[in-house]
């Protein structure tokens, strides 16, 4: 997921820093979605199931 955030904001013709920067925020946004969606598939009230490990990764 980085690296196709980095090289899409470059097709956009973005800076360096830029694409860093995008690149950084798809893969965090990214993680915090898919702890969201795993707890929602196990349905658990409290603590982290197995299916979030991969988001933690």
């Amino acid at each position: 997921m980085l690296i196709i955030g980095y090289q899409n904001s470059n097709w956009f013709e973005m800076n360096s820093q830029q694409s860093r920067t995008i690149s950084i925020e798809s893969v965090i946004q990214n993680g915090n979605i898919g702890t969201t969606v795993g707890n929602i598939i196990s349905n658990q009230e409290t603590g982290l199931s197995i299916l979030n490990i991969p988001s933690a990764v």
